[in-house]
């Protein structure tokens, strides 16, 4: 089953991008039918700055949703250069980083049937617009067209510690 939306990585270099997903990455507490009500998040406030690890509120589901914990993100090669603005793509700030991931589904929303919390998930960061042909890669570049950026802007945004997805 894949999912779209993921989590967390980006800093100024190689060994700095490890170390900081291995803080999000480490010591996170096991779910017990119940969220956190904050998660860590690599923030990237401005291209000028290097991204840092900031506590936010964890998503909460919603109607065609899930909560993923992530257990492991990748990290593209040119990531350093996506955030500090060499490659100008274009995103807003502040932005919680992410690629593509793998977790567990630890919450889902009301409407739910077969997903349940525990199952192992792949997170895509591709996301897709329901009713256009808009996409975009979720925490790396809000695309090209309005409808995009406004879902980049407004709905698919943070990442962290915990993802919101939504079924493909």
């Amino acid at each position: 089953m894949q999912w779209y939306k993921g989590t967390a990585t980006a800093l100024s270099d190689q060994t700095t991008i490890i170390n900081a997903l291995t803080l999000l990455l480490t010591n996170n507490p096991t779910m017990a039918n119940q969220l956190p009500e904050t998660m860590r998040a690599l923030v990237l406030h401005s291209t000028d700055q290097p991204p840092t690890v900031d506590h936010l509120p964890v998503p909460q589901p919603f109607h065609g949703s899930a909560v993923v914990q992530v257990l492991t993100a990748g990290v593209i090669s040119y990531i350093r250069d996506i955030y500090n603005g060499k490659r100008n793509y274009p995103f807003p700030t502040p932005l919680v980083a992410g690629t593509s991931a793998i977790g567990r589904v630890v919450a889902v929303g009301p409407d739910a049937v077969k997903l349940k919390p525990g199952d192992l998930v792949f997170v895509d960061c591709t996301i897709r617009a329901r009713d256009s042909d808009d996409i975009f890669l979720a925490a790396i570049s809000q695309g090209f067209g309005e409808g995009s950026a406004k879902l980049m802007r407004e709905v698919w945004r943070d990442w962290g510690e915990f993802t919101i997805c939504e079924r493909s």
